[in-house]
């Protein structure tokens, strides 16, 4: 994220596959198919929002439907909804 001319970044020790901004801005998410996990994180101070568990999706694609909620595909026969709100 640049900001004010500054660069932050959120750096994990594992390949980020996917990932996907809310349309305001204010969060992201991202997946570590390592750990079967998707992150929620905030974007003014990268600190996780919310982490929910792939059931074994294999992630390949995050889209945000609004500010709150989105959906996860992939490798396998599933489409998840999830909500921040969960």
């Amino acid at each position: 994220v640049v900001k004010n001319e500054e660069q932050n970044f959120l750096q994990k020790d594992f390949l980020i596959y996917t990932c996907a901004l809310s349309p305001n801005g204010e969060f992201a998410v991202y997946s570590d198919n390592e750990a079967g996990v998707s992150e929620v994180f905030s974007t003014s101070d990268f600190k996780p929002v919310k982490t929910f568990n792939n059931e074994n999706l294999m992630s390949e694609f995050i889209i945000f439907l609004n500010n709150k909620d989105f959906i996860v595909s992939g490798f396998g026969d599933s489409i998840m909804f999830r909500s921040i709100d969960e």
